[in-house]
């Protein structure tokens, strides 16, 4: 070995050389790295030997198109392209409707679908390629985000949340049979597991989970919640969120839509908010409200949910306890303002956002702008548009019609940039998503994965655990020798 004297000049060379390759090295680990682009429509721009699609086909590469930039800016970008009646169109969600997409995309601007019908997982992801496909030929080729209600449960149509695709996905527990294993781990396999299976069939977001507590008997929505007891519910919330969505959204990601805020289970005598008698939620027991109803809704704020829903309910002020602080009331002798969740300031704004930290967009719940609209039924459709927005909503579900919204501006109740942080919010999720690089999916490779013998098998084994014995006290239980079983 050769033993030489490195001078000072020397000794600088070489720590400025190491440091230099120091930064080489971290430049090159946090080069962006080319996602997978597919389009059927869009054509492909070059910049070296990376690839983009020139999705308002002008011929270049516009800051939303560009797929290295912060989420922040590529909406903002977008943003400052779209029309008022695009954004006001973006913030409906509607059922899917195979005569109407045209419709829908190209006049109305709507990207948001909800599917309800019962499809395997090679056609919804044939189904949903065509639909993509029509989305990429739009002016800006925004694509479509196609939301479903679970569908990886035993079928029960007496309800809303497990009436769809039973028997196409692996097949689960309902919600009560899944909290009834008492197994966070394998309810978070469950999510993965259906995050795997609803993104191979062209689905990123779900309606659900209701994780509302059940603290009223006579509630019949009971039995698609996950219980009566806030902390378990809370415990489970936050599984089914990080194993459908991950620690943050992705192009793997199923958004989570986490229902019925701020909890339908105070429901008046269990009546069905669906109907105006059954709209009035009550809090007899003095500070109820956070302490049975918010824990599961906080647990998915704290999750990173995409989404929150809200619900029907009008809460009494009557029929209730104190709940919220006194800085938070109407005034002296009103605790509430009597309108339902997607109309109150104080719940999604100073609740939902200022108190609970929650950084998502709200989601109506179907039928709030027409038979639902407790509180505000005096109002026109363009007052309680703007009246929701200005409460803190985003996007309206189950309405295909954006005009109201539209007059909701024209008639100055709301300024054109009152829809932007509603827009924003809805544009950071579908980038998120990946979907403006890659919506499309592989029907054969879908079928493959909703057929899959593993994920059956623990659905399988999630089923044997969510058996619950309720009596035992005639000791017929272990069955011993030769007993004839009938089973209904």
């Amino acid at each position: 070995m050769v033993n030489r004297k490195i001078g000072p000049l020397a000794s600088v060379l070489i720590t400025v050389a190491a440091a230099l390759a120091i930064v080489s090295l971290q430049a090159a680990s946090s080069a962006p790295k080319q996602p997978k682009i597919e389009t059927r429509s869009a054509k492909l721009l070059q910049e070296g030997s990376l690839t983009f699609k020139d999705l308002n086909h002008n011929g270049a590469l516009d800051p939303y198109e560009d797929w290295r930039l912060p989420v922040e800016k590529r909406v903002s970008d977008l943003l400052s392209r779209m029309t008022m009646e695009e954004k006001a169109g973006l913030m409906q969600i509607t059922s899917f409707n195979a005569t109407s997409l045209d419709d829908f995309i190209n006049k109305r601007g709507i990207r948001y679908l909800i599917l309800r019908d019962n499809l395997t997982a090679r056609e919804l992801a044939a189904r949903a390629n065509t639909s993509q496909e029509v989305a990429e030929k739009s002016r800006l080729g925004i694509p479509i985000v196609f939301a479903s209600n679970p569908r990886n449960h035993v079928r029960d149509n007496l309800v809303y949340e497990e009436a769809e695709a039973a028997g196409e996905f692996s097949s689960w527990p309902g919600t009560l049979g899944l909290a009834a294993t008492n197994d966070l781990k394998i309810i978070r396999d469950f999510a993965e597991i259906a995050r795997a299976e609803w993104r191979a069939s062209g689905i990123q977001k779900c309606y659900g989970y209701q994780v509302d507590v059940a603290t009223e008997p006579r509630w019949y929505r009971i039995q698609t919640t996950f219980g009566e007891s806030p902390k378990l519910s809370a415990d489970i919330t936050r599984e089914i969120v990080l194993g459908f969505q991950g620690r943050t959204l992705g192009p793997q990601s199923v958004a989570q839509s986490i229902k019925h805020f701020p909890g339908d289970g105070a429901v008046d005598k269990g009546l069905d908010p669906h109907n105006t008698w059954g709209q009035w939620a009550v809090y007899p027991t003095p500070g109820s409200f956070f302490k049975y109803q918010l824990p599961p809704f906080q647990a998915a704020v704290d999750a990173g949910t995409s989404s929150i829903m809200t619900y029907y309910n009008n809460p009494s002020n009557a029929k209730s306890a104190e709940q919220f602080p006194k800085g938070w009331w109407q005034s002296d002798n009103q605790q509430f303002e009597e309108v339902a969740g997607a109309y109150n300031t104080t719940i999604l704004t100073r609740l939902l956002r200022g108190r609970m930290g929650f950084k998502g967009y709200v989601n109506t719940d179907s039928g709030v702008l027409n038979a639902n609209a407790f509180g505000v039924e005096k109002l026109t459709q363009p007052q309680r548009f703007a009246k929701a927005v200005k409460a803190g909503v985003a996007i309206f579900s189950d309405n295909n019609n954006p005009q109201s919204l539209i007059d909701a501006v024209n008639q100055r109740l709301l300024n054109e940039t009152d829809l932007t942080p509603a827009v924003a919010l809805l544009l950071k999720e579908i980038f998120e998503l990946g979907l403006f690089e890659n919506p499309y999916t592989d029907p054969e490779a879908a079928q493959k994965v909703a057929n899959s013998p593993a994920s059956a098998a623990r659905a399988d084994e999630a089923h044997r655990k969510s058996i619950v014995l309720l009596r035992n006290d005639k000791k017929l239980l272990p069955i011993t020798g030769k007993t004839k079983l009938y089973v209904d």
